[in-house]
């Protein structure tokens, strides 16, 4: 379980977090710097390099990870992952039931449920 979150929710989602690997007494570390293991660890269309200039990851004393910051295992890094467009809805969403608290609706089967998708 990781610790709380140093970043508040946008657009209503929790920061996604990522954590370094344990430390191995019998090996070094393959990543000389926190930077390379983001790289390495988060996906191409990840852009590492902007996401480190803006001061975009975070430790969870909501620190800012540096790119040439040292490696350090069992270390959590925070971020908010970018959004994908949504798609326009084809036709009227049928409301089922509405008060004051809530809305339901009958979502169709390819529309998904929060932004994460």
């Amino acid at each position: 379980m990781p610790p709380r979150s140093p970043l508040p929710p946008r657009h209503g989602l929790g920061a996604a977090w990522v954590r370094t690997p344990d430390r191995d007494k019998n090996r070094v570390a393959p990543w000389p710097t926190m930077g390379a293991w983001l790289r390495e660890k988060l996906p191409a269309q990840v852009d590492v390099t902007a996401m480190l200039a803006g001061r975009r990851f975070v430790y969870d004393s909501g620190r800012p990870v540096r790119e040439d910051d040292a490696y350090l295992p069992h270390t959590f890094v925070w971020f908010h992952r970018e959004l994908r467009e949504e798609p326009e809805v084809p036709g009227a969403i049928h409301v089922v039931h509405r008060d004051d608290r809530i809305v339901v609706v009958d979502k169709p089967p390819f529309l998904s449920s929060i932004p994460r998708g």
